[in-house]
């Protein structure tokens, strides 16, 4: 894949990403070392991060050049992940693990930071680019159109009215095969059945897990919950497909907040 050169706007808003991203990575780093049994995936998260971000920035200075945007991407692509991880572990867990307020406070200030500047970025043919706040304001004010996508990405979720059918036994609500489309514009994930579940991964070119996600009756609202290792428990054990699905559903939940 061949990337192109961040414009000069995107290199501006790229400081504030590297900045909001290292923050983040910094305070869940400190957090493992005060937590020895801080849970490996959380942590191997941080530590991609921050080895990507030391490719983009090497002794302080960022690199210039196309193979800017392909560590972008990589970027973007962790730090969703660990965007999610932080966030179940903010809602789920910091109480388990008797956080000090400053700690649990620092991990909320950033990811909140990231968050937002998660937002800028938008993905196009496998390729992160920065939205401007122009392009992002403008985004924000088009009425809702039926299309779920992240810009011209890979997970693009269309819209289509239901043809006339039974609904079946597994609660859908009439998928057309293979298209990942959503069986009309009022239907949101929340009230996906596991066979809605179960097209959206051939969307996503991977139907093979159809049968673990349907045996275990992974409807809308468990989609959208789902962690890695709930992944790995459904028998998806290749980065890619992990990465593919998270990504999905990241973009689901984004779109949904437009």
């Amino acid at each position: 894949m061949h990337g192109s050169a961040l414009t000069e706007e995107e290199n501006l808003i790229l400081i504030g990403f590297l900045e909001a991203a290292t923050a983040l990575v910094r305070y869940v780093r400190l957090l493992a070392i005060s937590q020895p049994d801080l849970d490996q995936d959380f942590y191997n998260l941080a530590t991609h991060a921050s080895a990507v971000l030391d490719k983009m920035h090497p002794g302080g200075k960022i690199i210039a050049g196309p193979s800017l945007r392909l560590h972008l991407t990589d970027l973007v692509h962790v730090m969703r992940q660990l965007h999610h991880e932080t966030e179940h572990f903010l809602k789920e867990k910091a109480t388990l693990y008797n956080l000090r307020p400053d700690q649990e406070e620092n991990l909320a200030t950033s990811l909140s930071h990231v968050v937002s500047e998660l937002r800028k970025c938008t993905d196009v043919n496998g390729l992160v680019y920065f939205i401007s706040l122009d392009e992002e304001m403008e985004k924000k004010s088009r009425p809702a159109k039926h299309t779920l996508s992240s810009g011209g990405g890979l997970f693009r979720l269309k819209f289509r009215r239901p043809e006339s059918r039974p609904r079946s036994s597994h609660g859908s609500r009439g998928l057309s095969e293979g298209c990942g489309a959503l069986p009309n514009s009022n239907l949101n994930v929340q009230q996906w059945g596991n066979e809605d579940v179960a097209a959206w991964l051939d969307s996503l070119q991977l139907g093979e897990y159809r049968d673990d996600f349907i045996s275990h009756d992974i409807r809308g609202p468990e989609l959208l919950t789902l962690e890695r290792r709930d992944l790995k428990e459904l028998g998806i054990h290749k980065v890619g497909h992990i990465k593919r699905i998270q990504q999905a559903i990241w973009e689901i939940k984004e779109n949904a907040r437009a």
